[in-house]
């Protein structure tokens, strides 16, 4: 996964400044793409704090980690979206900068346990943070995993 320590220290600091605590409820981690000590390109389902029809699901990849925290670039994604994604039709870099929202979450997580969320336009995001184009789900190999 990609590591960009001057990028991510700056906006670590605007996201802190424009975040909620974590208003999302994670659910299941569901279709693990890759994994490397712990999942690093996943689906998963969340709900909105404190509402029970609010499930929707997401695309995470983790872009950053250190000492004092992790952090993931997250985009909503339909059910169409993601089994496009998951038979290779879409890229993984498409998943991300072509968000269907045209926007992403990051979500950091710190050591002490507090995490924070930031909701911003997948456009100001650097490519950086993205997979790398040409990345495609092998439809084989995620058919095996279930």
């Amino acid at each position: 996964m990609h590591v960009i320590p001057g990028v991510i220290s700056i906006f670590d600091r605007e996201v802190v400044n424009d975040s909620k605590e974590t208003y999302f409820q994670l659910g299941k981690i569901e279709d693990v793409i890759a994994y490397y000590d712990q999942a690093q390109l996943f689906f998963f389902t969340a709900q909105e704090k404190g509402k029970e029809d609010s499930r929707c699901e997401f695309l995470s990849v983790h872009i950053d980690q250190n000492i004092e925290r992790d952090v993931w670039l997250n985009v909503p994604v339909t059910q169409e979206r993601k089994k496009d994604i998951l038979e290779g039709k879409v890229s993984l870099q498409d998943a991300f900068a072509k968000s269907e929202s045209g926007e992403a979450f990051v979500v950091i997580k710190f050591q002490s346990g507090r995490e924070l969320v930031g909701k911003k336009k997948i456009s100001l995001f650097p490519k950086e943070w993205f997979p790398e184009q040409g990345d495609f789900v092998n439809p084989e190999i995620s058919e095996g995993q279930d």
